[in-house]
């Protein structure tokens, strides 16, 4: 008796550790955010979206930004039910989601200015545990958290394993997209960032993020990995106009090429997970002594 029981508690073991081995792992969760309003931030959340599916990767593409939802008119998608509906506890994200271009899932903003949206801390919760969920349908769920750093924004900016940070060559810009860090480093330290510079040519995009880094690495200790960045595109806005995504409409537009160069380097193991440097500042910082730093270097008084 002895034995058998030792043998069942075996077989038990065995098949628990072989069910825990197919069990779908979560998905990545990126979270795509701008340090304010006008950077391109939702333009460069849905074409990436699309290129990545079209890398042959599953997608969820979350448009999470209360303030404004285009992502689904950006994927020419016309939505009945929206994220409100997950928040408010209405629906689950299965019965929300829809089907987008290139296989890419979408799930909808809120679809009216005046829809009431509930979003407390208990709400997102339950939307991002909803969202870890779909390890079986999703290697990707990708967030556009919108702009600026308010508490359900920053909320969403938590949960992801990479924040890809959208500034443009804007001294504002820059200045918001380094108090937005600051800000989360402040919550999440181990958080890995990454900028995109929009509306920018490669030299300019350059000098953005070194300036971007510099600030981080000497008041935060925190290195921010240059991902990419997108050029000034007329075809941005006339695919944007259609509904229609860069990838979809004009896959040999100078953004498309650089939006698509964008995904492979997030696909790439190694500068996808770029690790930035979480060692403390070696010396105390007066308070906002580091925005103005940054702004010194554009001459802002």
């Amino acid at each position: 008796m002895h034995d058998q029981a030792d043998e069942l508690r075996e077989l038990v073991r065995r098949t628990s550790a072989a069910a825990a081995d197919l069990a779908p792992t979560s998905p990545r969760i990126m979270t795509v955010v701008g340090g304010k309003g006008g950077v391109g931030t939702t333009t460069i959340a849905a074409n990436l979206g699309v290129a990545l599916a079209l890398s042959g990767r599953r997608v969820v593409l979350v448009d999470a930004d209360l303030d404004g939802a285009d992502c689904a008119a950006m994927c020419h998608l016309e939505s009945r039910l929206s994220i409100a509906d997950i928040l408010a506890g209405r629906h689950n994200v299965h019965e929300v989601l829809m089907r987008g271009p290139a296989g890419l899932l979408v799930l909808p903003g809120r679809w009216s200015p005046e829809e009431s949206v509930t979003c407390s801390p208990a709400a997102q919760d339950r939307l991002l545990a909803e969202l870890r969920g779909l390890g079986p349908h999703a290697d990707i769920v990708l967030i556009d958290a919108g702009s600026g750093m308010n508490r359900t924004v920053a909320r969403f900016c938590q949960a992801a394993e990479q924040l890809l940070i959208v500034t443009t060559p804007d001294p504002i810009a820059i200045l918001d997209s380094y108090a937005s860090i600051k800000v989360l480093h402040s919550s999440k330290p181990e958080l890995p960032v990454s900028s995109v510079v929009n509306l920018a040519d490669e030299d300019t995009a350059a000098a953005v993020h070194a300036r971007l880094d510099q600030v981080c690495q000497r008041f935060l200790g925190k290195a921010i990995a240059a991902i990419g960045y997108v050029p000034t595109d007329s075809q941005v806005a006339e695919c944007r106009a259609s509904g229609n995504s860069l990838a979809m409409q004009s896959p040999n537009s100078p953004a498309a090429q650089q939006i698509d160069r964008l995904s492979e380097t997030i696909l790439r193991p190694v500068a996808a997970r770029t690790m930035a440097k979480h060692t403390p500042p070696l010396f105390a910082v007066p308070a906002d002594d580091d925005l103005q730093h940054l702004a010194d270097s554009f001459s802002i008084r």
